[in-house]
């Protein structure tokens, strides 16, 4: 069973995208256990580029995908959700270097944690090659709720979230904006 699907949505930057691939090798996940799916947003057709580095990985379950509709990081991100497996989704940008163990613990975490359908670490951010680091000002942590995500979008992309529930969440915060700003009509 797979149980992480790891949703990479990309645009033009194969440099770093190789070196977020590289990155998921340090997670000490079982390779029966999670899938990389990566999702091609470039304008222009890269699929066969990003296939041929995806190939240079041992990954053992990988796809690429092709984004042929509007071309946004949230369509690229949710088109490769409606694609995955695994029993949870994360999303990694082309950009993130993931540390050591990160996915792995959250798996841990999430499994140990039932009650909880969504799990973030935080994110930090690097400057000059790690000369520096530091930890974004607005990140929430502890227990969040649906407005931290709908409008204040404080908490890191890179969550691990059922996949059920991330289908459920889209469609309540769809809800909540609509509600928020007052266009939802009802049918009486």
């Amino acid at each position: 069973m797979i149980d992480i699907s790891i949703i990479i949505p990309t645009c033009n930057r194969l440099d770093l995208l190789r070196r977020v691939l590289t990155s998921l090798l340090s997670q000490n996940l079982d390779e029966n256990t999670f899938e990389v799916l990566v999702v091609d947003d470039s304008p222009v057709d890269m699929t066969g580029n990003i296939i041929h580095l995806l190939n240079s990985y041992s990954f053992k379950y990988k796809k690429v995908i092709r984004n042929n509709g509007e071309h946004s990081a949230a369509r690229a991100r949710n088109l490769g959700a409606s694609k995955a497996l695994g029993y949870y989704i994360t999303f990694v940008d082309d950009d993130d270097l993931l540390l050591p163990d990160r996915l792995s613990n959250l798996l841990k975490v999430a499994k140990s944690n039932p009650q909880y359908s969504l799990i973030s670490s935080g994110r930090l951010y690097e400057l000059n090659d790690f000369e520096s680091y530091f930890q974004g000002a607005n990140q929430r942590f502890g227990k969040i709720n649906v407005d931290d995500i709908a409008i204040k979008n404080d908490i890191d992309i890179g969550f691990l979230i059922e996949k059920v529930c991330f289908k459920n969440l889209m469609v309540l915060i769809l809800l909540f904006m609509l509600l928020k700003i007052g266009i939802l009509l009802f049918a009486l």
